[in-house]
């Protein structure tokens, strides 16, 4: 594993110290890395629908826009070691759809993160 999924991981534990919300907490980062800004309001979002760290959450969001291909690929491995209920894939696809309007503004680059997301908890990304 790179240093730079190593501090992925390590941004994602000080989000949250509880390993269920890691799945929606990796989501939603990536979607709101993908248009390449990271919004106090999408800080805000994933507090309030999330449950996360903000602070921790605007860091790692930060650094995934920084490296999206490296972030792209740390948030898919996220997502497969994941255990997939229909509630928890559930979760996760939410989780992403509500970064994508977090901050009010519906971008290309966030439904394609949102694509990706499906695409790595197992669904047709067509179908999002």
């Amino acid at each position: 594993m790179s240093d730079d999924a190593i501090s992925f991981d390590a941004l994602l534990d000080a989000c949250t110290d509880d390993p269920g919300t890691h799945a929606r907490t990796a989501a939603f980062a990536l979607v709101t890395a993908y248009d390449h800004e990271v919004s106090e309001r999408e800080i805000a979002r994933y507090v309030e629908l999330v449950g996360g760290d903000g602070p921790a959450f605007g860091a790692l969001a930060t650094a995934m826009k920084e490296d999206l291909d490296r972030a792209t690929a740390w948030m898919m491995a996220v997502l497969a070691t994941m255990e997939r209920t229909e509630v928890r894939v559930e979760e996760i696809l939410s989780a992403g759809r509500a970064a994508i309007v977090a901050d009010e503004e519906i971008r290309p680059r966030e439904e394609l993160a949102l694509r990706l997301v499906a695409q790595a908890i197992g669904l047709d990304p067509d179908d999002v």
